[in-house]
């Protein structure tokens, strides 16, 4: 039955169609399961407005008589399988429909998904090309559109997959619990599934932050003798947590020689690494606090063979 139920939707257009058949049996014989358990199911929007804010309107054109037996039924099946975040190429012509119809109507599912592509654009080492592609525009907005629909009550079975060297899941938490806090107030809605949505869609924003958590990106200040430079350069570019940039404003640490500025009570002391040639203890505090940073700050994941003490963040101002 779960199996017929699948396949009887799968045909008709009524589900993603990249959504893994497995999974749509198991969702079919856990609704079918409550129908016979007489638990009724919540009544949603009209299935026929559902289907058109999916994109999946051309379908109205053709659906089965066993649609109008369940519409409620089949409006949620429908909405589980947009929350796989299913697309996969540009070229995909649902995909189109689907942005089309929201950015064209400016829809508030379009404006907060827009909203947050923004305020990715702001964030050091985010890859641009990567966040405007319009497949990551339209899975994030696909997971945006059902769970406004769908509500808090709809379980993650999935783990939270977040691509090896991209941003920790909780800096970009932390990132969206900023923007949903100052949401405006055509917005504010959105906010009662803050916490399922952002539990959703962090994993398709770390793959725009390729290299911005993969590395710990480091600036050394170009005011430092030639031979110290060298030294310190060739001593980072062999440590594979470390991403030499040549911008200070993007840099998460500035290694100097120069101690005014260090001490200058107007300059955030953490980022910088006050580095004296002479001293044996800076190449090793260094190295410490690289660590510390790719570790605590970077998540990255070290081998079971590396073992670093806790190292305090004030050593990145301490001189020997």
């Amino acid at each position: 039955m779960p199996e017929q139920t699948a396949l009887r939707l799968e045909k008709a257009q009524l589900v993603m169609p990249n959504f893994n058949h497995r999974r749509l049996r198991l969702i079919c014989a856990v609704n079918i399961i409550r129908a016979n358990s007489k638990h009724p199911l919540n009544s949603l929007r009209p299935l026929d407005e559902i289907i058109t804010i999916t994109g999946f309107k051309p379908a109205l054109n053709h659906m089965p008589d066993f649609v109008s037996d369940f519409p409620n039924t089949i409006a949620l099946i429908h909405l589980e399988t947009m929350l796989c975040a299913g697309f996969h190429t540009h070229d995909d012509e649902l995909l189109s429909r689907f942005i089309g119809y929201h950015a064209r109507l400016n829809t508030a599912d379009w404006q907060l998904v827009s909203l947050i592509q923004r305020r990715m654009h702001t964030v050091a080492g985010v890859n641009a090309h990567m966040l405007d592609n319009q497949v990551l525009v339209g899975n994030i907005l696909s997971v945006t559109v059902a769970m406004k629909i769908l509500g808090v009550g709809v379980p993650v079975l999935e783990p939270v997959v977040v691509p090896v060297g991209s941003a920790s899941p909780s800096s970009l938490e932390n990132m969206l619990k900023q923007i949903f806090a100052t949401l405006p107030g055509h917005l504010q809605g959105f906010r009662k599934i803050q916490t399922p949505l952002t539990r959703r869609i962090t994993p398709l924003l770390a793959t725009a932050l390729p290299d911005a958590k993969r590395h710990v990106r480091i600036y050394i200040d170009e005011t430092m003798d030639h031979q110290e430079y060298a030294a310190i350069e060739a001593s980072l570019t062999q440590m594979p947590a470390v991403q030499l940039v040549h911008s200070e404003s993007v840099a998460r640490l500035i290694i100097t020689a120069d101690m005014t500025k260090v001490s200058d009570p107007r300059v955030d002391k953490s980022k910088y690494f006050y580095f004296s040639i002479s001293s044996y203890s800076s190449w090793l505090s260094l190295e410490h606090y690289i660590h510390y940073l790719a570790v605590h700050e970077k998540g990255i994941k070290t081998g079971s063979g590396i073992d670093y003490t806790y190292i305090d963040e004030d050593l990145a101002v301490a001189e020997d």
